[in-house]
């Protein structure tokens, strides 16, 4: 039997670049870009959906004004994995550009489990997510997430965790390093 998990989106308000991450491909963050602007102004935005199965990202530093992961993230096995792409995330999202993170919170040792997300957007509408999750004992739990983010220069603004999910909101705030360490030229 499915377990339902509802996520009110509808407030959510992103203004600028968006960078929309999946494993699984689902692209709600994307539908909320096009709902909440107008089409000229959807149009005057860069937005890109990419399914993140590899490490790079092709933009350029500093480009995103938002990264947006929803259920995606906790399929990416084991903590040094996820922290590549962190720190790869944020690479490519300004400072003070804002992580929206949505993701499953469920134990290492469930064997599976079969979850319906509902997702329900600006406009009133619902979309649904069909997620399978198999045991995965490698799989990162919310205050690893929490502290992979700290080390990796984000502030977290918001962390809640309930019903089987979890959301935090975090805020680029550290400068990458140069390799000599300086922070600059």
């Amino acid at each position: 039997m499915k377990k339902d998990i509802t996520v009110e989106l509808g407030s959510l308000k992103l203004h600028g670049n968006v960078l929309d991450i999946s494993t699984r491909g689902n692209n709600i963050i994307s539908e909320i870009v096009n709902i909440t602007y107008t089409k000229n102004e959807a149009e005057s935005l860069e937005k890109e959906y990419i399914v993140w199965d590899n490490i790079n990202i092709s933009s350029k530093d500093s480009f995103y004004d938002y990264a947006c992961s929803f259920f995606s993230l906790g399929f990416i096995r084991g903590k040094r994995n996820l922290n590549k792409r962190l720190k790869e995330l944020k690479r490519v999202l300004k400072k003070d550009g804002k992580l929206f993170i949505w993701d499953l919170h469920i134990p290492s040792t469930t064997l599976f489990g079969d979850f319906n997300v509902i997702a329900k957007l600006p406009d009133g509408r619902e979309k649904r997510l069909n997620l399978r999750v198999k045991l995965n004992p490698f799989r990162v739990k919310f205050v690893d997430m929490l502290k992979l983010l700290e080390n990796n220069g984000y502030k977290i603004i918001i962390s809640t965790i309930s019903n089987n999910k979890y959301y935090i909101e975090a805020v680029n705030i550290k400068e990458e390093k140069d390799e000599d360490g300086s922070g600059g030229p």
